[in-house]
């Protein structure tokens, strides 16, 4: 394993810092916009109606109608 010097080491160990950053940064914006969209889909509403049913009388006869 070759060894390195201080300033690529110091350089490598940045640019692994800003990735990480990076990396948990893009999870957060993803996180949020998911919680976002979650609370959004979640939207309680409510509804009141009343219903109520109908009724009718038929009247018939069963009896053959008279000649006349």
């Amino acid at each position: 394993m070759a060894h390195q010097a201080p300033e690529q080491f110091v350089d490598s160990r940045q640019k692994r810092s800003r990735r990480l950053r990076a990396v948990l940064a893009g999870g957060l914006v993803l996180g949020l916009g998911a919680a976002v969209t979650l609370a959004a889909w979640n939207d309680s509403e409510f509804a009141r109606g009343s219903f109520a049913a109908g009724g009718f009388n038929l009247v018939g006869s069963s009896f053959p109608p008279r000649p006349r």
